[in-house]
């Protein structure tokens, strides 16, 4: 009764300690010891400020009058269940329709009180839009953010690191550098993007290599590599290089389609064309797809005549010669065939070579081999 009677006697004194619709101010200098409420204590509007049976309630009012003090909630219930509401803390206010709205919100939540691996969460909440919105969850070993995660402001960042679970690695947004690292582990992939575009409007820097396996390069422009391959183009001129050994190709190199070399050209090893194929007059034309061909006559005549070859490039190298001893095609000369006669295979071993100007094909050269 005389503890009951002190907290009566100075609830009437000191008006400075408010207690209204769950707010309280902190009154400094008021005590410096705890202040403990062990039994029931009702305020004036019938809500129930600590309960003996359910919970108890202390504030620390510190002497320093900059220090708000420590609020501490516990329970002795032994009927609590999982997902319970321990703890319900807000911030109320009038609100523009002279209302009150619980602007700030935060619930402490038992999420696993059925087994000896008891788990708890905190739950934040705030008004966006008109409407009360988590923000941030932090449950056992996670902290989940539901909204936009802004770290500094404009014109004055921070540091962002993350760390992996390899000692040394970690992701670094240095904010004084203006610059994202990442440190891996030699030889495994620090970045992967499975799906989706990567777009990058200003320079690349690679030090080490480049592997790319099975892609296509869809170039707008030209590529331009500072290394042994100077410059490969997908418009004006076409491909081009400058300096010694700037295209080096170990392997196969194929092209589909034309290339130009305004130069010397030096073969150190083999030059060949590709195997000959079989092509079949037809109207007393050839077309043609490669340097080396082998001739037929129309429907395995004994005689034919090639009076036209279309499919040229200027500068372009053609060799012919015939499918079989048993059937004689003839290049004519005439039509876009400028040779020094005409000229008939009589032997598979006969050969013809001429070169395209762009208009015609000139003869260089025959050889007549039976």
């Amino acid at each position: 009764m005389k503890n009951k009677f002190f907290v009566i006697l100075l609830l009437m004194f000191i008006p400075s300690l408010v207690f209204s619709q769950w707010h309280w101010v902190r009154v400094p200098y008021l005590f410096t010891n705890d202040v403990k409420f062990e039994e029931a204590f009702e305020l004036a509007n019938g809500e129930i400020l600590a309960n003996s049976t359910d919970a108890q309630l202390l504030w620390t009012f510190d002497d320093d009058a900059t220090t708000l003090g420590t609020v501490i909630w516990s329970t002795s219930n032994t009927s609590l269940s999982d997902n319970d509401k321990m703890v319900h803390v807000f911030l109320r206010a009038v609100d523009d329709s002279s209302g009150t709205t619980d602007w700030v919100v935060m619930d402490a939540v038992m999420t696993d009180e059925s087994d000896e691996s008891e788990d708890s969460k905190l739950v934040f909440k705030t008004y966006a839009a008109g409407t009360q919105t988590s923000i941030l969850t932090l449950e056992s070993a996670t902290a989940t953010f539901l909204g936009t995660v802004t770290v500094g402001s404009a014109g004055s960042g921070h540091d962002v690191q993350l760390f992996s679970a390899t000692s040394g690695d970690h992701f670094l947004w240095d904010a004084s550098e203006e610059a994202l690292t990442i440190i891996g582990t030699n030889g495994q992939d620090a970045l992967n993007i499975d799906d989706g575009n990567v777009d990058i409007a200003d320079d690349v820097d690679i030090d080490g290599t480049l592997n790319v396996d099975d892609a296509d390069f869809d170039l707008g422009s030209e590529l331009n590599i500072d290394g042994e391959l100077v410059c490969i183009g997908a418009t004006g001129d076409g491909a081009t290089a400058d300096g010694d050994n700037d295209l080096i190709v170990k392997g196969d190199f194929e092209v589909d389609g034309t290339t130009d070399i305004d130069g010397a050209m030096s073969v150190a090893g083999k030059f060949n064309f590709n195997p000959d194929t079989e092509l079949t007059i037809s109207g007393d034309s050839i077309t043609v797809t490669q340097n080396v061909h082998i001739v037929d006559t129309e429907g395995d005549a004994a005689t034919d005549s090639v009076q036209t070859i279309v499919g040229g490039v200027e500068g372009m190298m053609l060799i012919l010669s015939s499918a079989s001893s048993d059937r004689d095609p003839t290049i004519v000369d005439g039509g876009n065939l400028l040779l020094s006669g005409d000229f008939a295979f009589s032997n598979v071993a006969d050969r013809i070579v001429l070169i395209y100007d762009g208009t015609n094909w000139v003869q260089l050269s025959e050889s007549d081999n039976q």
